[in-house]
């Protein structure tokens, strides 16, 4: 910039200083290819007022599926179970509206929905192990996981039941431990005992705490005066 030429402490370049760069004199066309540009004063290395940045891009990709998403919009175990049996009515009615079923959800839509968020919770917090890939570096190795004939993941053991893995990534998961945990408001260990009937999910008991603690109906029944 030529204006900035008497802000330095340098012999000033007559010609610039009076006309400008070379390649304002060319027609506009030829300004971004013009070899002019390059005999025109450019930086330098050891010019005091010129400074180095380095930037950092990345590109984000959200692993979330549709069920991931709808999860965390909902604050209500049967709600979620409900909104995802509605939708996979509405996909099977898009695909084949012979298989649109009519009037209310059934018992069979609630299961599959239910299936789907479980399978949701485990290909996002287990892609491996989902996959049928059990390793000793897995997080659940120590469950002894493994795949049903649904393909959703279960602790194994010669206990006789076996409940389904549910990661606490998951959204799913807290509306899981507050739906068992407002059935009666009862202890952690109580309710635990409850959820593990059927799921088994990561870091239960530290997130049991956390909801009953911040239950109100808890507060006012069981804290001290």
């Amino acid at each position: 910039n030529p204006a900035d030429l008497l802000t330095k402490k340098q012999q000033i370049d007559t010609a610039l200083w009076k006309s400008g760069p070379s390649w304002l004199s060319v027609s506009y066309p030829f300004w971004c290819s013009s070899p002019s540009l390059n005999n025109d004063r450019l930086l330098c290395d050891d010019d005091p007022e010129v400074h180095r940045h380095a930037f950092c891009s990345a590109e984000c990709t959200d692993a979330r599926d549709w069920v991931h998403r709808m999860a965390d919009h909902y604050s209500s175990w049967v709600s979620l179970r409900r909104g995802v049996a509605w939708i996979t009515r509405f996909c099977r009615y898009i695909k084949d509206k012979r298989q649109m079923g009519s009037g209310s959800l059934s018992a069979v839509d609630i299961a599959n929905a239910q299936k789907l968020i479980v399978q949701s919770s485990q290909k996002f917090a287990y892609p491996d192990e989902s996959k049928g890939v059990f390793g000793k570096r897995s997080r659940i190795h120590a469950l002894a996981p493994f795949l049903d004939p649904d393909g959703l993941l279960r602790i194994g053991g010669r206990t006789g039941y076996h409940p389904l893995i549910v990661s606490h990534l998951h959204p799913a998961s807290k509306l899981i431990l507050r739906h068992f945990h407002e059935v009666s408001h009862s202890g952690v260990e109580w309710t635990l005992s409850r959820v593990r009937r059927t799921y088994w999910i990561t870091n239960a008991r530290s997130m049991l705490k956390v909801i009953r603690n911040g239950c109100f109906t808890c507060k006012r029944l069981f804290n001290k005066p």
